[in-house]
């Protein structure tokens, strides 16, 4: 597991969107239930609000890395491929992805020397509020590997 794995169970809001979903190791519970009359209720804990049973369209659980969306503007439910389809379909990440630099022979040719080294750039870091397992365990393996 690396440090921004989790566990997280989320649910959100833009004001069109309503969401919830899992980390991608699913470690918390996020179930929900669907009434006929569209209400979608979500969370951690099966029967957290008292529903007449006759009135369920759907019951389920999200599983790791799964989420469910409501766009309030359609009043439409969207299950998790549905939602990951749509959101993939918005831009032309194929094409973005054809365009990508790669930047190692860019950076091989910088002459540049760093304006912070060692202890000082290490101060500095901590007081711009990175802490020191931010540096240790994120900040340097994306320099040292990307």
């Amino acid at each position: 597991m690396e440090p921004w794995d989790g566990p997280a169970a989320l649910a959100m809001t833009d004001g069109r969107w309503v969401c919830a979903g899992l980390d991608r190791n699913g470690l918390r519970p996020m179930r929900y239930v669907v009434t006929g009359d569209g209400l979608l209720i979500a969370g951690s804990e099966a029967g957290m609000v008292p529903v007449d049973e006759s009135s369920v369209r759907e019951k389920g659980a999200l599983g790791p890395g799964q989420m469910i969306a409501v766009d309030m503007t359609e009043g439409r439910l969207f299950h998790d491929a549905e939602m990951k389809n749509r959101l993939a379909e918005a831009q032309p990440f194929g094409e973005w992805v054809g365009k990508i630099n790669e930047l190692d022979g860019v950076l091989a040719r910088v002459t540049e020397a760093p304006l912070f080294e060692g202890g000082d750039l290490r101060r500095r870091q901590i007081a711009a509020g990175y802490s020191i397992e931010e540096i240790e365990s994120i900040l340097a393996p994306m320099a040292e590997d990307g």
